[in-house]
């Protein structure tokens, strides 16, 4: 079943809980060597940033030799069609596309820079090489998406994806927009604390109901359980609810997307050891 994934629209900032970061987090950062401004600096950056995050306890994760398969640059064809055919459908893209149907080649837009920005600050999970679906998590401290963040994963090629009138190009932008000022503003009320966010679940149309989207949640759910953390997801299709409830999330709060009488849904999974 499709979660959902939080967009941003190119040159609008917009934040998320930083405050999700904890105390060793802050003192990481704290640490940082004093970069000088110029070309490169954002990039070496984020590159020592990383590799502070990805030692700190929080942020370990289950191994590619775990029952997960760890997505690679190289499979972001085939989990883009997967994610495509999970989002087919989806209230959240038909409202950010302004329609009732979503041009695939347009989406896929959308997907490969999710799938990036997953890869460059997250981790992109598949059940299998197959790629069957698609999970994408973020870490403690990266939950929220910024502009400058969103450079190295291409957000200012998503305008390749709109040949679109002026008005319409605008129209789609204003609700990307729109929608991140709400999404962060309900994370940040829902999960002020450090947690692992489930930016998308998603699972291509032949493999759905037969279990996958479970085989994507339950190694990480087992993981953050043995370490006592939280984590939070968002979701716009009335079919999804009652699903991650089965895996323990709860429902926080039932929202509306800007303009629209589309549902939602914030949800939390409370540590659990």
């Amino acid at each position: 079943m499709p979660s959902k994934t939080l967009l941003l629209s190119s040159g609008t900032r917009i934040r998320g809980p930083e405050s999700s970061m904890n105390r060793g987090d802050i003192q990481r950062q704290a640490s940082l060597p004093r970069i000088d401004a110029g070309a490169g600096a954002c990039e070496h950056f984020e590159r020592i940033r990383g590799s502070l995050m990805a030692s700190a306890e929080n942020n370990e994760f289950p191994s590619p030799e775990s029952s997960l398969f760890a997505l690679r640059k190289s499979d972001l064809d085939r989990a883009c069609t997967a994610l495509t055919e999970a989002f087919a459908r989806d209230p959240f893209y038909l409202y950010i596309m302004g329609g009732e149907e979503c041009d695939p080649a347009t989406a896929g837009f959308f997907h490969l820079f999710t799938l990036n920005y997953g890869l460059a600050y997250g981790k992109v999970f598949a059940p299998s090489p197959n790629v069957e679906g698609v999970a994408i998590w973020l870490p403690p401290g990266r939950t929220g998406i910024s502009s400058l963040r969103s450079i190295v994963p291409g957000i200012l090629s998503l305008k390749k994806a709109f040949p679109l009138r002026a008005a319409k190009q605008r129209g789609l932008l204003h609700r990307l927009a729109e929608y991140g000022k709400l999404s962060a503003k309900i994370h940040e009320k829902h999960a002020p604390f450090p947690h692992w966010y489930l930016m998308v679940l998603g699972v291509a149309d032949a493999f759905r109901g037969k279990g996958f989207a479970g085989r994507l949640l339950r190694p990480v759910l087992n993981h953050l359980d043995s370490r006592g953390l939280p984590c939070y997801l968002e979701t716009h299709n009335p079919a999804n609810p009652p699903l991650y409830e089965h895996f323990g999330f709860k429902i926080m709060e039932v929202a509306r997307l800007p303009g629209s009488d589309k549902p939602h849904w914030a949800m939390v999974r409370p540590g659990q050891r």
